[in-house]
């Protein structure tokens, strides 16, 4: 009798089936949004139930469907969970050989089942295709998996290798035990092998539920970890905003974005706006009137809605006080609570922008300065430079009355030169003691002496009476240390006192006038060669004392390198731009620093020095600092030699051009100063004057048009179209003389004047003609020169001052004879009132006087201009 009856252990294996696939099911709906592959588990699980139902089912469903079929979704559904496991472990491979491990299983099964039937092959068939799937499952949960999810899946790899060992097992009893042909009828040893199967599935479905439970205990812990760790970082990130918030010079508040409700302030924002905090957090950024223009927050709130955010918005706001201050406004969308608000840092520039619109001042002051000096330096009359710079002084500093006077005796104070209409005169002197006060006073003193209202001082001279002069300022005129007179300016207008940069242009002045004095000789003797010498040795030594300071300075990076491309010295400006130490410096060369794709410039100019080629050279390179950043640099090199020409040392120096390449510098540099006073000389006066014309004109224009004054709006229009011109013919004349500045050469005149005339005149609207009568083989080569400058200076004039339409340039030229005429349509001018001594005027007169000739002026005024020369031609 068989204790063990195959048909109750196969209904025993459908009831647990169930149950099985019960909790597969039930663990797939809980977890399948958490882990991958749970489907594919319960595919397997449902297949198998189905399996041992077909078995169950055996003689009353065909043999096909009960032997054949159901093998199959025994290994297919090992398949799937193997498939399923692998998404859970996150390790997908190929299904190929799996497949064809199936295909083969269902050849085999089909034919020991129809064709030879064998309980005995099919059941070892059955036993190695689930050993080499369940080996897989082992191998996958126990080895393939990652180190931190092996002790969650080890214990299942476990179960899978007891399949593989019962079903090797089962396989070599096999052959020992025949299992006849009919399952059912098979003795104890398959009711042995369908029983302990069966555990092993159990086994299995509780250890995969175990796994399943295992991965929920790790994530949860994970995640726990995870949220302290992000808990931490908000801690600490929310320390750090309200240490940056609170310690932040600027102006820092969190306002509503609705109705602007102020919810916080820093210390920044009350040290701006005067506000307290309690004063703050209980108005709104409207009704304390921060913004100067209430528009300007509707302009920066569209801002910060189109693009979350803002940066760098100038905007005026007002203090408490009702001083208005300028800002740079940057700000972020904010939500707190449910309701959004507005994170905004203002940064107060009003101090900045002052000492900007100081600093442009006094650069249009030292251009025009620079040009005063360029109209009287190549002068030597003394009356005719001391006249001359007093018209500019007039201009420049918009006063009524100017004086010169200079030391006689160093007790006597002489009037060298004055503007007409004063009570004291060229020639008049006062003695120490006797007046001239303030004068007196900046002459001891060395400093300048300022009155606001001289009308109501005390000791106001009886001379003035009557004399309509409120503002004085008395500058000293220092030359080599010493006090040689003084400038005295007046304004007759009242309430119009001396600013400081009045008083600073009013000193440059003064040393102009010291330097031009010694320049043309008329105030003191000429250095000699043995002072100058001794001045020249004391600026070398002072050079040499200076140079260690300038190594050290904190605006130039400077190095000493040796030829080997190491480090020997570098001041703290060039660690500063590397992002190095001196000791990390000391590691490493330039080499290794510099941009590769600058180094090969660089080494073929360094190797020129190293072969003697060269001393010197300047490029712009890249370095890359520490921190891997791009550094732009204007490099210059240059080499100490040993006696016998090795180098022996190199110096550089590196300014940091990257700040200049990425935005706008903030303070004027002596390299920019003479920069501008070299296109002053070139330029000699007006399209800067003419640019700011235009300026005025189109801001005038703006204000009428808004005034809605349309006949005014034409005139200025009018206006501002000649000023246009006259600047085009102005830049066209500037873009020519840099052309032409090139290396000295012959003068072909006819072809230079025709080259001119296309360049500039024509180019800028004028009709110009070139007219040319007689052959130029009567004129001397060596005349040509000095002709052409006299026409350029007259065509300069014609196009610069008086707005000429056409000009012609005639040119008669016979065996005895030379005429030369330049005839415009311009203004013209009173020659009886023009100025006589300008710089072009006394050129032309230089050159025709070389030439033997005479030069003459015909001009009146709306008539035109005529510039004739004439001279003889001699053998």
């Amino acid at each position: 009798m068989n204790l063990l009856d195959i048909r109750t252990i196969v209904l025993s294996y459908v009831i647990s089936n169930a149950l099985c696939l019960f909790v597969m099911t039930f663990l797939w709906i809980r977890n399948r949004n958490r882990f991958a592959g749970l489907g594919f588990w319960l595919a397997d699980y449902a297949m198998q139930f189905v399996v041992i139902l077909l078995v169950a089912l055996r003689g009353f469903v065909p043999d096909f469907v009960s032997i054949v079929v159901s093998n199959a979704l025994v290994i297919g559904g090992t398949i799937l969970l193997y498939m399923g496991l692998e998404r859970f472990v996150g390790r997908r491979t190929s299904q190929v050989h799996n497949l064809i491990l199936l295909g083969v299983f269902i050849s085999i099964h089909s034919f020991f089942t129809f064709i030879q039937p064998s309980l005995l092959i099919r059941t070892i068939n059955l036993a190695l295709g689930i050993t080499l799937l369940c080996a897989q499952c082992a191998w996958l949960l126990i080895y393939t998996v990652s180190a931190e999810m092996r002790p969650i899946t080890r214990s299942v790899g476990y179960i899978f290798l007891g399949f593989c060992l019962f079903s090797l097992l089962r396989v070599l009893l096999l052959f020992v035990v025949d299992p006849g042909n009919d399952f059912f009828q098979a003795g104890i040893f398959e009711a042995s092998a369908v029983l302990i199967n069966q555990m092993l599935f159990i086994v299995l479905t509780f250890g995969l539920l175990f796994m399943v439970n295992q991965r929920l205990v790790a994530d949860l812990e994970r995640d726990v970890i995870q949220r302290r760790e992000v808990e931490e970082a908000l801690k600490l990130s929310e320390e750090k905003f309200y240490k940056a918030f609170h310690s932040s010079p600027d102006a820092i508040l969190i306002s509503r974005l609705r109705d602007g409700q102020l919810v916080e302030v820093n210390e920044g924002f009350t040290n701006i706006t005067e506000y307290s905090r309690e004063e703050a957090l209980v108005s709104t950024s409207i009704n304390l009137h921060l913004w100067a223009n209430p528009q300007d927050r509707d302009s920066y709130i569209k801002n910060l809605q189109t693009s979350q955010h803002a940066r760098e918005l100038e905007y005026d706001f007002r203090t408490k006080s009702g001083s208005l201050r300028n800002g740079v406004f940057s700000g972020e969308l904010i939500e707190l609570g449910i309701e959004p608000h507005l994170l905004t840092i203002v940064r107060d520039i009003t101090e900045r922008k002052q000492k900007d619109e100081t600093l442009r001042h006094r650069t249009s002051v030292l251009a025009a300065l620079q040009q005063v000096m360029l109209d009287i330096v190549n002068r030597h009359n003394l009356e005719d430079i001391l006249q001359t710079l007093l018209l500019k002084i007039k201009s420049l500093l918009d006063v009524s009355d100017v004086s010169i006077d200079l030391l006689e005796n160093n007790d006597t104070l002489v009037t060298y030169a004055a503007t007409p209409g004063q009570p004291l005169g060229v020639g008049d002197a006062v003695r120490r003691g006797e007046g001239g006060w303030l004068s007196w006073q900046a002459i001891e003193s060395g400093k300048p002496a300022i009155l606001e209202d001289y009308a109501v001082w005390s000791q106001r001279r009886e001379i003035y009476e009557g004399f309509p002069i409120h503002a004085i300022a008395v500058i000293p005129i220092i030359h080599r240390d010493q006090v040689i007179g003084a400038i005295n300016f007046s304004r007759r207008e009242v309430n119009k006192p001396f600013n400081d940069t009045d008083i600073y242009v009013a000193e440059q002045l003064a040393q102009m006038v010291a330097l031009v004095l010694d320049n043309a000789q008329l105030y003191a003797q000429l250095q000699s060669e043995l002072v100058e010498r001794r001045h020249i040795e004391e600026t070398l030594r002072e050079s040499q004392d200076n140079f260690q300071r300038y190594f050290n300075m904190n605006t130039v990076g400077m190095c000493v390198t040796s030829p080997d491309s190491r480090w020997i010295e570098t001041n703290g400006r060039l660690r500063q731009m590397l992002g190095y130490s001196d000791e990390e410096l000391d590691h490493l060369t330039w080499r290794e620093l510099t941009h590769p794709d600058d180094l090969n410039a660089d080494l073929i100019l360094y190797n020129q020095i190293l072969a003697n080629q060269r001393d010197s050279y300047q490029l712009d390179k890249r370095f890359i600092r520490k921190d891997g950043s791009i550094l732009y640099t204007s490099l210059f090199t240059t080499c100490h030699r040993n006696p016998d020409g090795t180098v022996r040392y190199f110096l550089a120096s590196m300014v940091d051009i990257t700040e200049r390449k990425q935005g706008e510098a903030s303070s004027l540099k002596l390299a920019a100063i003479e920069e501008r006073q070299r296109l002053a000389r070139n330029l000699h006066d007006s399209v800067n004057q003419s640019i700011h014309g235009l300026v005025l004109f189109s801001e005038t224009l703006v204000s009428t048009l808004e005034k809605n004054n349309i006949d005014r709006a034409k005139q200025i229009a009018a206006r501002l179209q000649e000023s246009a011109r006259q600047a085009l013919k102005e830049a066209r004349l500037m873009l020519y003389e840099i052309q032409s500045s090139g290396p000295v050469r012959s003068v072909d005149l006819i072809h230079d004047l025709e080259t001119r005339l296309g360049t500039v005149e024509r180019r800028a609207g004028v009709n110009a003609q070139l007219i040319q009568e007689g052959s130029m083989d009567h004129c001397p080569k060596a005349w040509h020169e000095n002709l052409f400058w006299i026409t350029i200076e007259a065509l300069n004039n014609a196009l610069k001052h008086a707005q000429a339409h056409t000009i012609q340039v005639i040119i008669r030229c016979t065996p005895n004879h030379m005429e030369l005429e330049v005839v415009d349509d311009g203004n013209g001018f009173d020659p009886d009132k023009a100025r006589v001594g300008g710089m072009g005027l006394q050129n032309m007169r230089e050159r025709a006087s070389l030439l033997g000739g005479e030069l003459a002026i015909l001009s009146g005024l709306e008539t035109g201009s005529r510039v004739r020369f004439n001279a003889e031609i001699k053998e």
